[in-house]
């Protein structure tokens, strides 16, 4: 009940009060996927150490009393957690020369754009966001319902950002069958990259035979090697990618694949997804941000979070970029040092950190036109992630509504 109310340190409490209470008790199933269960929001929360060592013990106790549920259960933890780990690792590559891989694909297989696009990112997802959070500079993760109003927000701080990511909850939708797409020789294979062993003799004509239903398994996509695959698609690789049949949110698409790629590039704009849920709340887009040294903006209220206490917050004017004047962009370039002393010095002293800001705020405003502000609440929040205490910023904005409208006819 704690999960399903989006409070994962209340839940972490029933869990561990429930392990202490089944301990030295032949419980063994109860503990086995208490201690799973645990694990998951121990990671979910960042600390994978815990994460870890819970999962551990959840496999020893299912092995020893061979309960093949909880075994089931724990594979899909270790890739989650594989997953998690890696994208603490250092950004090997940059998110121009990936999103013109994925334009590329598209343009080798225009008939499987719909395909590719989910598998580049269950691919790329974990390496994304660790290039995200290695890169430097002033990075808005800006959480809006639809691509318009994400444009909007984009539009708007454009020349105060060095990254705009939109932020969504978003559920892959899977339908019947499998999608087998062709991956390209020149491209490298991700780290983490499943590579099946396919039935002999099985060639790209067969690649919706029974065989290949059972060697995706459990798996949403494999690698695999087809003999003869070239004749089908002669620049591919020797190498497949086999997997369910998954498809996104049209204005996904839209954004990513119909947005040419050299536009998303110059504008530093991406789509990357917090987490595979129906609806984003303030706990996910903070927790997101502050992981990734971003700071996270809203539309038009913040969302309640049980787990999320505001610890201060402003009402101020920011400045936009609906007019490219020299002064608006001499403005621009000192609000993006505003936000960055705000990130870097919220956690130690919330309260003087946003009370410099608005004043430097204010200040920048002196002489602009009100078609060249927007009105803003800024909080500084405070909650849980693993065992630490984090403060960060996160930015209401309230678009006027003709730029809302404009931005919809754009999209």
């Amino acid at each position: 009940m704690d999960r399903e109310e989006n409070s994962p340190d209340k839940a972490i409490a029933t869990l561990e009060r429930l392990l202490k209470i089944s301990e030295g008790k032949p419980l063994y199933h109860i503990r086995a996927t208490a201690l799973n269960d645990l694990g998951a929001l121990k990671m979910f929360q960042g600390d994978t150490n815990a994460a870890e060592q819970n999962f551990e013990k959840a496999k020893s106790l299912a092995e020893k009393h061979n309960f093949r549920d909880v075994l089931d259960a724990l594979k899909a933890s270790s890739r989650h957690l594989d997953e998690s780990e890696r994208m603490q690792q250092p950004a090997h590559r940059d998110i121009p020369s990936l999103i013109r891989e994925l334009h590329e694909w598209c343009a080798h297989y225009p008939k499987l754009r719909q395909a590719i696009l989910p598998l580049w990112y269950h691919l790329h997802h974990a390496e994304i966001w660790s290039i995200c959070r290695s890169m430097l500079g002033v990075k808005f993760l800006i959480c809006t319902k639809d691509s318009a109003g994400f444009r909007s927000v984009a539009d708007a701080l454009r020349e105060q950002g060095d990254l705009f990511c939109w932020g969504l909850n978003f559920i892959p939708k899977q339908k019947g069958g499998l999608d087998f797409i062709p991956y390209p020789k020149e491209f490298l294979i991700p780290a983490g990259a499943m590579i099946a062993t396919p039935p002999k003799n099985l060639g790209a004509s067969k690649i919706s035979d029974e065989a290949l239903l059972k060697a995706v398994g459990e798996h949403t996509y494999l690698f695999l090697p087809i003999k003869d695959i070239q004749e089908k698609f002669p620049d591919a690789g020797m190498l497949g990618i086999l997997g369910r049949r998954i498809r996104l949110a049209p204005m996904i698409y839209k954004m990513m694949l119909e947005t040419p790629a050299e536009t998303l590039i110059a504008n530093n704009q991406i789509c990357l997804p917090i987490r595979e849920s129906d609806e984003l709340n303030v706990a996910d887009a903070v927790r997101a941000a502050s992981e990734n040294g971003m700071i996270p903006i809203l539309s038009e209220q913040l969302p309640h979070s049980d787990d999320t206490t505001a610890v201060c917050d402003v009402s101020l004017d920011i400045p936009n970029a609906n007019t490219s004047t020299e002064s608006v962009q001499v403005v621009a370039t000192a609000a993006k040092e505003l936000w960055t002393n705000l990130l870097a010095t919220c956690s130690a002293s919330p309260q003087s950190a946003l009370t410099e800001f608005a004043k430097g705020m204010a200040a920048l405003l002196t002489g602009l036109s009100m078609e060249n502000r927007t009105s803003a609440r800024i909080y500084i929040l405070r909650f849980r992630a693993g065992s630490q205490e984090v403060v960060h910023p996160a930015v209401v904005l309230t678009l006027p509504q003709t730029q809302r409208a404009a931005a919809r006819q754009t999209s």
